[in-house]
């Protein structure tokens, strides 16, 4: 019984360890570097709730569809060049890998680049959506992953709240 319950133990572990997706790897392998800050928020906590105060039918149905941002943040103030420069390689790596689409990528005169990717499955949802931002001296991804309807995300109703609470105009 001993050896099943271990053969049983390793098999979960394997799984588990076997379905994260590049970019979860990467983010793990980043959250032990040293300069690179992790900020996990769940959606409906209430630290997203005191960030974001939107209401609304709508709205709520589509931040139902996420189930967790991460936003990873290296900077010149914590990091070296060489740790910003291998992070930012590392992420365009495992944003390389066949499971990403490029959706879109912006590249300014300074060397300023924004990405957005994401992972779609194959009911047609996204189930991971990331952002990659590279200036001069900091590098930022915000990591998104759920069940989600990108047309959810682009109603009117949601980006009228956006600019509302842009703006400073109270949504509740």
């Amino acid at each position: 019984m001993k050896i099943f319950t271990l053969i049983l133990l390793a098999a979960f572990t394997i799984t588990a360890c076997a379905q994260k997706s590049p970019v979860e790897k990467f983010i793990k392998k980043q959250a032990k570097t040293e300069g690179i800050s992790i900020k996990e928020i769940e959606p409906g906590s209430e630290d997203f709730n005191s960030q974001f105060q939107f209401e609304g039918e709508q709205i709520e149905n589509a931040l139902d569809q996420l189930d967790i941002i991460k936003v990873l943040s290296c900077d010149s103030a914590s990091t070296t060049a060489s740790i910003r420069d291998d992070f930012y390689s590392k992420a365009q790596d495992a944003l390389q890998q066949e499971d990403y689409t490029e959706l879109i990528r912006v590249h300014s005169d300074d060397n300023e680049d924004v990405s957005f990717y994401t992972n779609q499955m194959d009911n047609g949802l996204i189930r991971e959506a990331v952002l990659l931002v590279a200036e001069s001296h900091d590098i930022m991804m915000v990591y998104i992953k759920g069940e989600i309807n990108l047309s959810n995300f682009f109603s009117k109703e949601l980006l009228t709240s956006m600019q509302k609470v842009k703006s400073g105009k109270e949504c509740r």
